[in-house]
């Protein structure tokens, strides 16, 4: 998201976006250790059949 908002035509001053990190900003933003604990709890990701690093792969068609 970070990425785009650099190249998007916006109103007012936008350089501030220049400098933002796009991984410094999702750790800011986003935080899932309350999702991973309650999974930990519950005998982890694998309970659910989910990998353990909870990585996925999205595939879009166009």
């Amino acid at each position: 998201m970070v990425r785009l908002l650099k190249t998007t035509q916006v109103e007012g001053n936008t350089d501030f976006l220049q400098k933002l990190q796009p991984r410094q900003v999702a750790r800011y933003l986003v935080d899932d250790s309350f999702v991973r604990n309650a999974l930990q709890q519950v005998g982890g990701p694998k309970a659910f059949g989910l990998p353990n690093n909870l990585s996925r792969i999205e595939t879009i068609k166009f």
